[in-house]
């Protein structure tokens, strides 16, 4: 029965008070603001979604505990902090050993994760995929403390799981190392899913030297997406251990391959690919001549000069304005006259390319050496530039001409 006050009448109920900070309240929130906030969870401004951690811990509905889980895995560490501090608070415990794993790494208590077994590496898996670099690095370390036993588990999920899980995976593979994980990284080039042989490769290359002979196999393989993705990965190795086995894939007779072929030996960047970049200037094909164009751009060998100047009359524009790009990367000062020559060629013409056009006056600056240069320079189509440098204008030609 209910009390009364001192005139006889039913004293008011008093709700209690809820318990601050605490998911577990009282008070019934409203469902409109958990569904609002459980949205800002998936804003792109971190603040935001710290804001809504906060928010939903406070509104005290123990339904919304389920919606805050994921923020363990968020790509900032406030909010994976708070994520995790409203959970505590909120009675929860993690369900399996992922819950585990990342709710360790929000606290930043990476020493509790081995003791999660072999089993917490495919959750540290999943956290190499995440956008913070600081949360990879850590994952990192804790999967190769782990060592090679962990591969077992990496396996499994890299063979069987889904697309995401199997990218995962074959990443943490690559950290992990050892024979059975390039044995697996290098099946992987062949799975029918496109975005696992992509990671695959990637992960070869994070190897290093490892890598080479199989990556040196796949070459070889019949497969003309194998043998590029087998060549990008060699050109992003940065090994001087990869320069024979792409300068043999360069004679072969996929004009793709000898396409990725060149662009990789710009990535390694050494000089014993110069002559045979300089003969892959005049392919038949014109990608191949672009690619090796900028691949000697990239290696910086200045005997490449002269090729690279033939290059401003190829008919294709895209080579051309590739030739013209090496030209500024190099800056040297003997292509000067000939890109200035050339530049007020085509502005009587009126034929070059805009492109080209825009990489003739780029390189003439950067060799130049003065970003001042480029705005003297005259611009084709300009009256008062185009006179003043003794191009014709269109209309005003000299009648004695």
């Amino acid at each position: 029965m209910r009390g009364s006050n001192a005139h006889g009448a039913p004293a008011p109920r008093t709700e209690p008070a809820p318990r601050r900070g605490s998911i577990s309240g009282s008070v019934r929130p409203s469902r409109w603001l958990g569904s609002l906030l459980t949205v800002c969870l998936g804003s792109p401004n971190r603040r935001l979604r710290r804001l809504a951690v906060v928010g939903l811990g406070w509104l005290g509905n123990p339904d919304l505990v389920p919606s805050l889980v994921p923020a363990l895995q968020d790509a900032s560490p406030l909010v994976r902090r708070a994520a995790d501090q409203v959970l505590t608070r909120a009675g929860w415990a993690p369900a399996g050993v992922e819950e585990r794993v990342w709710s360790a790494a929000a606290r930043d208590d990476w020493e509790a994760i081995p003791a999660c077994g072999f089993a917490g590496a495919t959750a540290l898996a999943r956290l190499l995929a995440s956008p913070d670099p600081e949360l990879q690095h850590r994952a990192r370390d804790v999967l190769q403390s782990l060592g090679p036993e962990a591969a077992a588990v990496l396996v499994d999920r890299a063979r069987l799981g889904l697309r995401p899980d199997r990218v995962n995976a074959l990443r943490a593979l690559a950290t992990v190392g050892g024979d059975t994980a390039i044995q697996v990284l290098t099946d992987a080039l062949h799975d029918r899913d496109w975005a696992v042989c992509v990671a695959a490769a990637e992960a070869l290359a994070s190897l290093g030297p490892p890598a080479v002979p199989p990556l040196t196999r796949a070459l070889k393989q019949r497969d003309w997406a194998v043998r590029q993705l087998a060549a990008e990965a060699l050109g992003t190795m940065g090994d001087g251990t990869a320069l024979e086995p792409l300068l043999s894939a360069l004679g072969t007779h996929d004009r793709g391959v000898r396409r990725t072929v060149a662009r990789a030996l710009g990535g390694l960047r050494e000089r014993g690919a110069l002559n045979r970049l300089l003969a892959a200037l005049r392919d038949p094909d014109s990608t191949v001549r672009r690619a090796a164009a900028e691949a000697l751009g990239r290696i910086g060998e200045r005997n490449a000069v002269p090729p690279l100047l033939e290059l401003l009359r190829d008919p294709d524009w895209d080579v051309r304005a590739a030739a013209v790009e090496s030209l500024g990367h190099l800056g040297d000062p003997q292509a000067l006259p000939a890109l200035r020559q050339r530049l007020h060629a085509v502005g009587r013409l009126r034929e070059e390319d805009p492109g080209v056009l825009q990489a003739l006056a780029a390189a003439i600056a950067r060799i130049a050496g003065s970003p001042r240069f480029q705005r003297d320079l005259p611009v084709p189509g300009v009256p008062d530039q185009d006179a003043a440098a003794g191009l014709p204008i269109p209309g005003r030609e000299d009648p004695a001409a």
